[in-house]
C-alpha cells in the first residue's frame, strides 16, 4: 500500500473540467456510458413505430443531457473523495514530477508553492492519451475523444478517422441522434481485432443505420480550417476542409482523430528515475505491476498491458452498440 497518494500529471490543471477530475473512468468510460444510452433512447423511439407504437415528433435537448451528465459525474467524485477521506487517504490536487526514484515535486493545482514530498512506495496509475498524427498539416484543427465530451451543442456533420472501438462506438452514437457521419477507414472492416464475421456484420449494419463509411480510405493528407467554431462546445458553425491522398474533399463541421493512444507520461520526470520503458514509452511491469526500480508500481494503460476485465467489457459491448441489432 502506497504511503503517498498524489494526482499524476495525468490529472493536471487542463484534465480537471468544471470542477472534477478527469480519470479514465470519470472522463471516458462513465460520460460515454450515459452518452451511448442517450443515443440508445433516441434510436428505441424510432424502433417503436415497427411495434404500433404512435407519438408525436419526438425532441431532444442534447445541451441539457450534457449539463445532467457533467452533475451526474461531479456527485460520483465527490463519493469517491468522501470514501478516500474516511479511509484516511490524503488527496492531493496538483502535478507530480519525479525528482528521484521516491521524491516528487508537487505543484497544486491553487497555484500555491510547490513541494516536495518522499515514499517508499509509489503507484504510477496515469492511464494514456489520445494522439493526433504529426504528419498531417492541420491535425490540429481536429480533436480527439478527451475534446468530444466537452461537445454540448451538436454539430450537423462529423467525420471520425479511425476503425477501433472509440471510432466505432462515437459515431454510432451520432450517427443514432441525427448527425451526419462520416468513418474513415484504411481498410474495408471495421474494427480489425475483432473476429472476421463481427467485423463484416457490424461494418454493413452501420452501413444500413447510415453511417457513411469511406472503406479503404486513402488517408487524410491536409487539413484546413475554413472556419472556428464558437467555442470547444459548440461546433456548430465550425468549417473544416479535409483533403485527401487521391486529392478528394469533404467539408465537415467535426474532426475526431481515434488513431491510437500513448502511454501518459508527459511531465512525470521518469527520466529521473532510471525507469525501464518499453518501444513505444509505456512503463515496462511484471505480472506483479513492479516496474524496473524497485518501490516504483505501475498499472493500467501506461503499461500498454490489457485489462482482463477491459476486454471483456469490450467484447460485452461489441453487439450492443448503436444501430447494431444481431
Amino acid at each position: 500500500m502506497c504511503e503517498c497518494r498524489v494526482r499524476p500529471t495525468a490529472l493536471s490543471n487542463e484534465k480537471i473540467q468544471d470542477g472534477f477530475s478527469c480519470t479514465d473512468c470519470m472522463c471516458s468510460c462513465v460520460p460515454k456510458k450515459m452518452t451511448w444510452n442517450y443515443a440508445s433512447i433516441n434510436e428505441t423511439l424510432e424502433a417503436g413505430k415497427h411495434y404500433g407504437y404512435k407519438y408525436g415528433e419526438v425532441s431532444h435537448d442534447f445541451q441539457t443531457f450534457v449539463k445532467k451528465r457533467h452533475a451526474r459525474i461531479k456527485v460520483l467524485n465527490g463519493a469517491y473523495e468522501s470514501n478516500w477521506a474516511k479511509e484516511g487517504i490524503e488527496l492531493i490536487h496538483g502535478t507530480a514530477t519525479f525528482v528521484s526514484k521516491n521524491e516528487l515535486e508537487v505543484k497544486p493545482k491553487d497555484g500555491s508553492e510547490s513541494y516536495r514530498i518522499t515514499a517508499p512506495h509509489i503507484a504510477i496509475a496515469s492511464g494514456g492519451y489520445p494522439t493526433k498524427p504529426e504528419n498531417i498539416k492541420g491535425s490540429e484543427y481536429g480533436i480527439t475523444s478527451d475534446e468530444y465530451f466537452l461537445i454540448e451543442h451538436l454539430p450537423k456533420k462529423m467525420v471520425f478517422v479511425g476503425a477501433g472501438y472509440i471510432a466505432v462506438e462515437l459515431a454510432g452514437v451520432m450517427n443514432a441522434i441525427g448527425v451526419e457521419t462520416h468513418l474513415f477507414i484504411r481498410g474495408n472492416t471495421f474494427l480489425r481485432k475483432f473476429d472476421p464475421m463481427i467485423q463484416e456484420t457490424m461494418t454493413k449494419h452501420y452501413e444500413e443505420a447510415g453511417v457513411i463509411v469511406h472503406r479503404n480510405h486513402p488517408g487524410v493528407k491536409e487539413v484546413i480550417q475554413l472556419q472556428a467554431g464558437a467555442d470547444e462546445t459548440d461546433p456548430r458553425e465550425k468549417q473544416l476542409k479535409i483533403i485527401s491522398n487521391d486529392g478528394s474533399e469533404l467539408i465537415t463541421n467535426e474532426l475526431l482523430w481515434a488513431i491510437g493512444r500513448s502511454p501518459e507520461t508527459r511531465g512525470l520526470g521518469l527520466e529521473n528515475t532510471g525507469i525501464k520503458l518499453g518501444p513505444r514509452g509505456h512503463i515496462v511491469v511484471d505480472k506483479f505491476q513492479n516496474s524496473s526500480i524497485d518501490g516504483i508500481y505501475a498499472l493500467g494503460d501506461v503499461t500498454g498491458q490489457v485489462c482482463p476485465s477491459t476486454q471483456y467489457q469490450q467484447n460485452k459491448d461489441a453487439c450492443s452498440l448503436p444501430h447494431l441489432h444481431f
